[in-house]
């Protein structure tokens, strides 16, 4: 008899810890803006919820890796080309305008590459726009298929402290790195309760809907807990030694808290299996 071959499932997304991750990878584009770097920054935060919906897309298919970059990357040329076009004149027509692009970008990269200075600040909304659709698509990808979570956290995370120390103007800041560290825990305690969930349907266990909303609470107090410290010390946050100890205290119970979640599933399945016995 010929042998059946299964078709590929599609990956699980849990849309409450898509939304989550999403407003990480926002944080860095409204960082930029209130900023003001230069002007058409909202096309960055455009580009990273394009991004972020193209990577959850391609992560609930069942397309390989290899077909998903593919791709991602028709996605991003298109959807630049759109952003950026939209930023000039609309008596333009399109042709005219993908035509400034690609010369626009080629003087950027001659610029580049004979170690001049740009002077095109569209080319630092195309490179910030580029990285925050790499981070949604990638760290979506990240966390619902190779059910990674540092890689999909760190680099927000980075670009917020990159124009944390960059920045010299007189616009606050501190609020969206507290609010990142707040929105770090929220996101692990929401994905930690989700393949729970997927983990009690496998193994039809019976969950009241009270251990779940213990196990929300829990999640709340926990970010609450971590980032108050910070909070009592905004003024700014990176101002002076004395915000010091606060940062480094939200900053070890950041980590602390996600060891303890990186190993809440495990436990959380071993005490399953255990009462299953």
């Amino acid at each position: 008899m010929p042998r059946r071959v299964e078709s590929p499932k599609r990956t699980a997304i849990d849309s409450i810890a898509l939304f989550f991750f999403l407003v990480l990878v926002l944080l860095p584009g409204l960082s930029l803006r209130s900023a003001d770097w230069t002007d058409h920054l909202k096309v960055v935060t455009t580009l990273g919820i394009l991004g972020t919906l193209a990577g959850a897309f391609l992560t609930w298919s069942i397309f390989s890796a290899r077909t998903v970059t593919l791709l991602n990357s028709v996605y991003l040329l298109f959807s630049v080309g759109w952003q950026l076009g939209n930023t000039m004149d609309p008596a333009m027509i399109w042709r005219d305008r993908i035509t400034s692009i690609i010369g626009r970008l080629g003087v950027f990269v001659e610029t580049i590459l004979q170690g001049q200075k740009n002077q095109d600040p569209l080319m630092f909304v195309f490179l910030m726009g580029i990285l925050l659709w790499t981070m949604g698509s990638v760290g979506v990808w990240s966390l619902f298929r190779k059910r990674g979570f540092w890689p999909a956290i760190l680099p927000p995370g980075i670009m917020l402290i990159t124009n944390q120390i960059l920045y010299l103007g007189s616009a606050e800041l501190d609020g969206y790195l507290i609010f990142y560290i707040f929105m770090i825990l929220i996101l692990a305690s929401r994905l930690d309760i989700w393949r729970r969930k997927l983990l009690w349907q496998i193994l039809r266990a019976q969950v009241t809907p009270n251990t779940i909303f213990a196990f929300s609470r829990a999640g709340v107090i926990l970010a609450i807990f971590n980032t108050s410290p910070m909070l009592l010390g905004y003024g700014p946050v990176w101002n002076g030694f004395l915000h010091l100890p606060l940062l480094i205290l939200s900053v070890l119970g950041l980590i602390v808290s996600m060891r303890h979640v990186s190993t809440s599933i495990k436990m959380g399945r071993e005490s399953i299996l255990h009462s299953q016995d």
